[in-house]
């Protein structure tokens, strides 16, 4: 079964000449370019003034390595950028793909860097209001204009805003925003209780609202996230799942949860047509002698029928109850034709699970 591939893919940032910098700063591309340079001034002068083969021979390894690395990190720079491999841009895909937001409403991104995850926010979600907030360091160059240029330029300046923050203390009363997101933001506030970070983040959500952290999690830095998320599900948070997303990001395949949450509408048809009190629409059908009617004369019994269930269908409408929800995690890939593609085992399965609830 194919789907057209959804709005997270069809986005595209940095179409319009906005700068959203790079995750490999400058500031290490200067280190290691300083580093290199040096190396070579070493190793020429231990070759030509000092005469010391040896100590050349070590330099010269050294600046190989400087250069190995500033390669690899200039390789590794161009795959996170936006318009370059678009490792960033799958990340972002992946967060939002996580996250179960509906759209409406209010959304907060702690960390947003040059404001890319809350603008693309803005554009998969029309009518949400988007929040980013970041302690902007010098390590990376971004700043609150920056983010403030790339909404005008992308279209969203009027949902967006920007403003400082701190992730250990949210400027944001209890209950004021209705998603929240953050990509690979915590690992990097040094010496800080990440969990604690975590409560704080979950302190501004509202009830029912719903949050997306990609990170680096670590036990070292996090400790125990299974018992963490254990202690969110036994304070009353409904579903806290820990993801490993580094191949979703990597093949284009997402694990989506599909919930099935249909209403009783099927049961009130069926009691009218098969309960201890039929409607006397289905008693009058019933009493019918089927086995003496002709071929058309059963034709168009059958059509009595069919009319009959659309009937009730829609007269049980205006009364039905959700059921209780089921859900099931289904895999889908994004194909060489840029179509999602959900496997035909968990298209079956989904679809039983749809009938099995239903009748």
């Amino acid at each position: 079964m194919k789907h057209e591939k959804s709005r997270h893919e069809e986005i595209h940032l940095g179409t319009h000449g906005e700068d959203y910098g790079s995750w490999m700063s400058n500031p290490v591309f200067y280190m290691i370019g300083g580093l290199l340079a040096l190396s070579v001034v070493l190793a020429v002068l231990s070759f030509t003034v000092f005469r010391l083969p040896w100590l050349g021979a070590v330099f010269s390894v050294a600046a190989a390595a400087f250069l190995a690395l500033l390669c690899w990190c200039g390789w590794i720079r161009k795959q996170y950028a936006f318009g370059g491999g678009g490792m960033m841009e799958r990340t972002h895909q992946c967060l939002l793909a996580h996250l179960g937001f509906d759209g409406k409403g209010t959304l907060l991104d702690v960390g947003c860097g040059s404001g890319a995850l809350s603008i693309r926010a803005a554009l998969t979600w029309p009518e949400a209001q988007v929040t980013g907030i970041d302690y902007w360091g010098v390590a990376y160059g971004y700043g609150q204009p920056m983010c403030e240029k790339n909404a005008a330029s992308e279209g969203v300046a009027t949902r967006c805003r920007f403003q400082h923050g701190d992730a250990h203390q949210l400027d944001f009363p209890d209950d004021t925003f209705d998603a929240v997101v953050s990509n690979y933001v915590y690992h990097n506030i040094t010496g800080a209780d990440k969990q604690a970070l975590l409560r704080e983040t979950l302190r501004v959500l509202k009830p029912g609202g719903v949050f997306a952290l990609n990170d680096d999690m670590k036990p070292r830095m996090y400790g125990d996230m299974e018992a963490f998320a254990q202690d969110l599900r036994e304070a009353g948070f409904q579903e806290v799942r820990l993801v490993d997303t580094a191949t979703e990001v990597d093949d284009g395949t997402f694990g989506v949860k599909v919930t099935v949450e249909p209403l009783d509408v099927f049961d009130r048809v069926a009691e009218a047509l098969w309960g201890d009190t039929p409607d006397a629409r289905a008693e009058a059908l019933y009493s019918q002698d089927v086995d003496s009617m002709t071929d058309e004369e059963y034709a168009a019994y059958d059509a009595e029928w069919c009319r009959l269930v659309i009937d009730l269908t829609l007269e049980k409408l205006p009364e039905a109850e959700y059921l209780e929800a089921q859900s099931k995690v289904v895999q889908i890939t994004l194909g060489d034709d840029n179509y999602w593609s959900l496997d035909e085992q968990d298209f079956s399965d989904l679809d039983w699970l749809i009938l099995d609830y239903n009748f």
